[in-house]
């Protein structure tokens, strides 16, 4: 006579239901993951050519001071031209051609040993640095970065 075994696959659906029950269950203390950024240090060299304000609003959006000092001292004006146009293109820096001309120059002039192009400069009116409220989201979405790799941290 042939011993019964009980039915295989309801005792594997419970196991798995428990299994995945288990695995999909959260504790409710765990909290979303928060990454505290310490405050930046780096600035960049202040200068009178247009370029300078540029990016001390665009360029630091992304990108720290730092950054900057890690390229090349030997960089040309085209090259930085190029790498500040990449950034336009490439990863939808809300830039102007006359932003990324103006970037250009003041990198390689600053940073580089490059000499102004010989127009005159035009000294812009400092920034207001005083604190205020500010709509991040606003500035994430207005900026394009929300399409850069730096979301990937806030998910």
């Amino acid at each position: 006579m042939k011993k019964s075994r009980p039915p295989l696959l309801p005792a594997a659906m419970l196991v798995f239901g428990f299994v995945c029950g288990a695995a999909m269950a959260q504790p409710a203390s765990l909290k979303p993951l928060t990454i505290k950024l310490p405050p930046e240090t780096a600035r960049l060299k202040p200068s009178a050519l247009p370029g300078y304000q540029a990016a001390l609003q665009k360029c630091g959006i992304c990108h720290s001071a730092d950054y900057i000092n890690l390229q090349s001292p030997a960089m040309t004006q085209p090259q930085w031209t190029a790498e500040v146009r990449k950034m336009q293109h490439a990863y939808a820096a809300p830039l102007t051609d006359k932003e990324v001309a103006d970037i250009g120059e003041y990198l390689a002039v600053t940073y580089g040993g490059a000499k102004t192009s010989g127009m005159a400069v035009v000294v812009p009116p400092p920034v207001n640095t005083a604190a205020k409220a500010v709509d991040v989201q606003a500035l994430l979405t207005a900026n394009a970065c929300l399409g850069c790799s730096i979301s990937e941290i806030t998910r």
